[in-house]
């Protein structure tokens, strides 16, 4: 929470967090939404997401009151470049729109040798 409220210090409005609405978010939600209750929530939809996530996602914005910033891709003609249209792309761009200078997110280092070596706060460098 400490490194939250330096990040939080430091980029005041330039500060935002990502979303997956995955159960490590959760927490990281609530947590974030208490010390800073309008900070922009950026979820990038895939449109490949189980209708249940859409349902706790939903529920979490009506609970948590999220500034919630929905960013799904722009050209539907390159689907087999999933990773970089669906994640890459709309994470660049919503960082980008929403001038955004640090982000928090909740990805577990646990789950691949690349986020175990992830900074807890990641500066956006343009």
């Amino acid at each position: 929470m400490l490194t939250f409220l330096l990040a939080l210090e430091e980029f005041g409005e330039k500060f935002v967090m990502s979303t997956s609405f995955g159960m490590q978010n959760a927490v990281l939600l609530h947590m974030a939404t208490k010390v800073a209750p309008n900070i922009p929530v950026i979820w990038v939809d895939t449109c490949y997401l189980h209708k249940e996530t859409y349902h706790f996602a939903e529920h979490l914005k009506r609970r948590l009151s999220l500034n919630l910033k929905l960013w799904d891709h722009d050209n539907e003609d390159f689907h087999c470049a999933y990773g970089v249209l669906r994640k890459v792309e709309p994470m660049a761009r919503a960082l980008r729109e929403l001038g955004a200078e640090a982000m928090i997110s909740g990805v577990r280092g646990a789950q691949t040798k690349h986020r175990a070596g992830l900074k807890r706060i990641t500066l956006n460098i343009a």
